[in-house]
């Protein structure tokens, strides 16, 4: 659920995240007149469609959200069955949108903003599968990728079930074979589908780490912050009932924390 970030900014320009579902693509038809002309090859529809959503229905025009301001949102489907499960945003050195899914796939789309920067579009979508450090397209477990960041040189780091991989910096990323980056030893002690939930890379060029259910005892769950020389545990506490599920750092050192909280019967919440 990091797609928020995409679609919101504060106040102080920081674009954030979205949601999104399919619009149809219309048909060609031929009459006995067309038929006599050249045919047109028509284009292929889009791998991604979007559609406008309206965040608070019963209010539309409403953009101020606490210290957050809506710039747009949008419903993303697919009919590709490899589209999905988004859990990770960020935007490479080239200026496309990548993200990664807890299906195992890499995702990048480009950006169509308008006169006033707002973001109206994403086009030109490409779809691959996360490769391991053997070259091999991910499988079992390691298919579902948590987060996601770019570091300073352009590089990604992504986040697969207690382990670390850099991938090379767009454009090469879809196609790139990653490097393990070492982690703290006790992040194999988190819970199997609650370690590492949400990464940032920080202005000065450390690493933070956020945990999804690795508890300590007085209630707060257990974090990183790593840099060249050392790693340094950090905690973090959630709103009561709610879980971390992405991070990401601002320009002046600040980390936004998006949360969730999820209960029986699909009722989900975001903070």
């Amino acid at each position: 659920m990091a797609l928020m970030r995409f679609f919101l900014r504060s106040m102080a320009q920081v674009r954030t995240k979205f949601l999104l579902a399919i619009l149809l693509a219309g048909a060609l038809f031929c009459s006995e007149v067309a038929c006599l002309l050249p045919r047109k090859t028509s284009e292929s529809p889009p791998l991604v469609d979007l559609s406008p959503i309206d965040i608070d229905p019963k209010h539309p025009e409403r953009a101020e959200f606490d210290a957050l301001t809506l710039m747009s949102a949008f419903h993303l489907s697919s009919r590709d069955k490899r589209f999905g499960g988004l859990s990770g945003l960020s935007i490479g050195t080239d200026g496309k949108l990548y993200a990664i899914s807890d299906h195992g796939y890499w995702l990048s789309g480009r950006m169509v903003r308008d006169q006033n920067d707002v973001l109206v579009n994403l086009v030109d979508w490409q779809i691959a599968p996360l490769l391991t450090p053997s070259g091999t397209p991910v499988t079992g477990n390691l298919r579902d990728a948590e987060a996601l960041t770019r570091l300073k040189d352009g590089a990604f780091l992504v986040a697969c079930i207690h382990r670390l991989w850099r991938y090379a910096a767009s454009p090469l990323t879809m196609k790139s074979v990653p490097n393990t980056v070492q982690i703290p030893a006790e992040i194999s002690r988190a819970p199997a589908n609650g370690g590492m939930e949400g990464i940032a890379s920080l202005p000065d060029g450390r690493l933070l780490i956020l945990t999804e259910e690795f508890a300590n005892p007085d209630g707060s769950f257990k974090g990183w912050l790593r840099d060249a020389e050392r790693t340094v545990e950090v905690s973090y506490v959630p709103t009561r009932g709610f879980h971390v599920t992405d991070c990401a750092a601002l320009d002046n050192g600040d980390v936004l924390v998006l949360e969730r909280r999820y209960f029986p019967l699909g009722i989900l919440s975001a903070a």
